[in-house]
């Protein structure tokens, strides 16, 4: 049981990390176009989030400070 336990949490961290991965490369520039492949609203309703500061914060917890294109601060989010 206690193992069991055990790989639950190291089940979590690894899906923590698949989700940091996704999010980086939803948010990321495309070499192509230049934009993100998802906006923050897109990713929040993909998430299951309310809002799209709220997939923000996600993004923060599980990637870190999203940078100017990735923020919205150029507008394209």
């Amino acid at each position: 049981m206690a193992a069991a336990l055990a790989l639950l949490q190291v089940a979590r961290d690894d899906l923590e990390g698949l989700e940091g991965a996704l999010l980086l490369a939803a948010s990321t520039a495309s070499t192509r176009t230049g934009r993100p492949l998802l906006t923050f609203r897109q990713i929040a309703a993909a998430l299951g989030v309310e809002s799209e500061q709220a997939a923000q914060g996600r993004y923060r917890r599980r990637v870190g400070t999203p940078n100017a294109c990735s923020s919205g601060i150029d507008g394209t989010l």
